[in-house]
């Protein structure tokens, strides 16, 4: 969610500073700022809040990107698969941290208690080496390292409790 309100306001900022180039009156600006491609990035992350942390593995994720979507101004219908698209292609901080949650959620809900530490240290590796601005996950990786024991044990099933994951050996 951090990501995705620093996404937004920058976006923002920047569309505002190009029609500030071009215009001198605030509404000149603000109107030529809602044409500029960064509008329509800020735009869509901004109507579509859920659509960069929307767990691939939750059963109604498919139904979820199927739905209508916007995008500023436009006339034109799009499902919310097409909007996620053109964020992603359109800002690359955005879709580092869109496939490194992916590869989180799948981490979570794939991982056996013999890869699991494996997994997710890999994970940690690739979060601390990426050169995005990508803080937020940055923070969260320094946090899961630190805490990789308890939660990899929590990839243990205790089969005396009806295949329920324990929280400990």
């Amino acid at each position: 969610q951090d990501i995705r309100i620093s996404a937004m306001n920058f976006h923002k900022r920047v569309a505002y500073k190009i029609a500030q180039q071009y215009a001198k009156e605030e509404k000149s600006i603000e109107r030529a700022a809602k044409s500029n491609e960064h509008y329509k990035i800020y735009y869509a992350l901004k109507m579509n809040y859920k659509i960069l942390n929307y767990n691939t593995y939750d059963n109604e994720y498919f139904n979820y990107l199927e739905g209508p979507a916007k995008l500023y101004k436009e006339n034109k219908k799009y499902t919310r698969q097409q909007i996620l698209e053109y964020i992603l292609n359109n800002d690359s901080d955005l879709a580092e941290a869109y496939t490194l949650l992916q590869e989180l959620y799948d981490i979570a809900f794939t991982s056996t208690e013999m890869n699991a530490r494996k997994r997710i240290n890999g994970w940690v590796k690739k979060v601390k080496s990426s050169d995005k601005h990508i803080s937020a996950l940055k923070d969260a990786a320094l946090t899961i390292g630190s805490w990789i024991i308890p939660i990899t044990n929590s990839f243990h099933i205790d089969e005396t409790k009806l295949g329920l994951l324990s929280n400990g050996p």
